[in-house]
């Protein structure tokens, strides 16, 4: 077995998940700014300020889901070979040892 609880590894997938969610939801707002309204002095610098910060989010939105992916597909691994490990030294004991 892995020295980090199965179940640790399922809550930070979860949390990972949870901060993708958070992402998406911030880049949301920021696509949804209405910068128009801030006058025509300020509103092409606001936009690029909003669309600079909206990709920086994204990007960090696509880091959380793969992150929280790999933890998901690492916890699987370890327990698919945990249950093969298992298997195989029961296969090597003695009958009546099982």
């Amino acid at each position: 077995m892995t020295e980090i609880p199965y179940s640790v590894i399922v809550k930070a997938a979860r949390d990972w998940d949870e901060q993708a969610d958070v992402l998406h939801s911030a880049s949301r707002n920021l696509t949804q700014a209405e910068v128009a309204e801030l006058g025509p002095r300020v509103a092409a610098a606001a936009s690029r300020f909003v669309e600079t910060w909206r990709t920086e989010i994204d990007a960090m939105e696509q880091a959380a889901i793969s992150h929280a992916q790999a933890l998901s597909a690492v916890r699987l691994d370890f327990l698919l070979t945990d249950q093969q490990a298992s298997t195989d030294l029961r296969d090597l004991v003695p009958w009546a040892d099982r």
